[in-house]
């Protein structure tokens, strides 16, 4: 039995990981797959369990590297 110190990281945890990275300034819908990799609809489903649950927050603002995009954060 894998043990907290022995086991890799959930998705859900190598997210949350990597929003308290980026801090403030948040992250790309976009950037945030590339970074997670793995299948397609498993990514949807993450986040939008994580967007329900209330561990990220979700908006769309007009970036001036890439126009509209989701930007995802922690919650204050």
């Amino acid at each position: 039995m894998a043990t907290a110190e022995t086991r890799a990281p959930t998705r859900r945890e190598q997210a949350i990981a990597i929003l308290r990275e980026v801090g403030e300034d948040g992250i790309s819908k976009s950037e945030m797959k590339k970074r997670l990799g793995g299948n397609p609809g498993a990514f949807r489903r993450l986040m939008q369990s994580m967007e329900d649950k209330g561990e990220m927050l979700v908006t769309e603002e007009n970036w001036p590297t890439c126009g509209p995009t989701k930007v995802l954060r922690l919650p204050a």
